[in-house]
């Protein structure tokens, strides 16, 4: 045999050796780097909807990571995106010996407390079928934990409650409550390690989420509200429902297309400040939007005379009709036809339109933040 294939052969084993010690970690959902804590607050807002998301969250997913973030993360996507991906790479049949299992990875103990995989009704108000949890999963498919929705709202509840308990740092809540370790300091070494992987992915998506919805504010608005087509109030001209409850915010029943235009600009990485939740985002009511968007952006009140500067798609438009303020997104702009979208329209949901901006006297005005 001569050199080169010797050395070949010596090259495929340490190939071969370094792909299963990588698999190891990766079952344990732990990773190696270098340790350095940071606090993550919320506002993942573009990922799970907007102009990156398909890069780092399979499509199907999507929906489902921006509502559960929004129920339980204060809207942080991305911290739940970064902890899926460091332990189960988005894979939903990963598995650790049978016993960590799903996206999320979760024990069969911890699982079998869980709404979202035993059945009933969640802390969010959803409620989910009747589930069975192995131990161990293997050769069991139906374990409820191989269900991908299941394991991601159940992942962003039991993320969010360490969260809360550490100050909403993510790198503690991660370590201690999600990677936990024993109180004798057992397998804290590890827990660390992965959290720090988390750190890290957290901090990349964070910047890349940045030049991502700087670059597109307008179309990634447009994108967002458009995923939200159809969604309806339940029962109908009831203000309320939980199709609708992420528009809602903490409120329980209210007028909401006020709320909607707010969540559509919070999940797109541009969000009102000082108004209601945690964090300020959803500002009740049409007419203080608009005084929201000519206090902090450019406005335009509609002339008569037609000599408008035009609207752009991501804009807001404020309406009145017959003293009924309301208010949505600009989603194209074709000459004097403007097509926008909003919520709690007549039909109770979430739907296009399209008028002559430029003479419907409905049409008050529109604009855009700075």
């Amino acid at each position: 045999m001569d050199v080169k294939k010797i050395l070949l052969i010596l090259m495929l084993i340490a190939v071969g050796i370094f792909a299963m010690f990588a698999l190891a970690l990766a079952g344990l959902g732990e990773k190696t780097g270098s340790g350095q804590m940071a606090k993550a607050t919320g506002g993942g807002g573009c990922t799970a909807n907007g102009t990156i998301s398909v890069s780092y969250v399979p499509q199907e997913y999507m929906q489902w990571v921006a509502d559960a973030s929004t129920s339980y993360l204060k809207g942080d996507s991305l911290a739940l995106i970064a902890v899926i991906e460091e332990e189960s790479s988005w894979d939903p049949n990963s598995t650790y010996k049978g016993h960590a299992t799903g996206l999320g990875q979760f024990e069969p103990g911890t699982a079998k407390s869980m709404p979202e995989f035993k059945g009933g009704q969640d802390a969010a108000g959803n409620t989910w079928p009747v589930g069975i949890v192995y131990d161990p999963s293997t050769g069991h498919p139906d374990d409820a934990r191989f269900d991908a929705k299941r394991s991601i709202y159940a992942a962003a509840y039991y993320l969010g409650q360490g969260m809360q308990k550490q100050n909403w740092d993510l790198f503690n809540a991660y370590a201690i409550n999600y990677h936990t370790y024993g109180n004798d300091g057992s397998a804290k070494g590890a827990a660390i390690s992965a959290a720090t992987q988390v750190m890290n992915y957290y901090n990349k998506l964070k910047a890349t989420v940045s030049v991502a919805c700087a670059s597109a504010n307008g179309g990634s608005i447009v994108s967002i509200a458009h995923q939200q087509l159809g969604l309806a109030e339940s029962p109908p001209n009831s203000d309320s429902g939980s199709n609708i409850q992420k528009f809602l915010g903490t409120a329980t029943s209210e007028k909401w297309c006020a709320d909607f235009v707010s969540w559509v600009y919070w999940q797109a990485n541009t969000p009102f400040t000082g108004g209601l939740e945690p964090s300020g985002w959803r500002i009740p009511g049409a007419d203080n939007v608009y005084a929201y968007i000519k206090a902090h952006g450019t406005a335009v009140d509609r002339s008569p005379s037609g000599n408008n500067p035009p609207p752009q798609e991501g804009d807001v438009i404020y309406f009145n009709f017959s003293g009924q303020d309301h208010v949505g997104i600009v989603e194209s702009v074709a000459g004097n036809s403007l097509t926008y979208i909003s919520g709690n329209t007549t039909a109770n949901n979430v739907a296009e339109a399209t008028v002559n901006y430029q003479t419907n006297t409905n049409v008050i005005g529109w604009g855009r933040l700075k």
